[in-house]
């Protein structure tokens, strides 16, 4: 895809779930996510997750993993993600947050193999 990002880091927000707490569980059942990903993301408290307005991996402004071998797909993949508990029921969204959210989508369309994106 051909996108301009600019520095915009709406990637690294949670606008969705901000303040909510989640178990492993429930964030696995509903965004793939594996305890990596959400030890990379969100602050635990026992045994759930608690859902920031941002990623824990923003300091002072920047992503301290871009560059790193640890950078996870789902950052890569925004503003496009996947819901659902396994790829036969997986529902593909976009997020109208990001600013480039038409331009991909209009890019995505253009491709046969993806029937049904959710603008949310």
């Amino acid at each position: 895809l051909k996108v301009d990002c600019s520095n915009c880091k709406q990637c690294c927000n949670f606008y969705f779930f901000s303040g909510e707490v989640m178990t492993f569980d429930e964030l696995r059942k509903n965004f793939f996510y594996t305890e990596n990903l959400c030890n990379t993301f969100f602050d635990k408290t026992e045994e759930n997750y608690y859902i920031g307005q941002a990623c824990r991996q923003i300091k002072k402004g920047k992503c301290s993993i871009y560059d790193s071998d640890h950078f996870p797909f789902t950052c890569a993949f925004y503003p496009l993600f996947l819901t659902g508990t396994s790829f036969d029921n997986a529902q593909l969204y976009i997020d109208k947050n990001c600013p480039q959210w038409k331009n991909i989508l209009n890019q995505i369309k253009e491709d046969k193999n993806i029937t049904d994106i959710i603008p949310i």
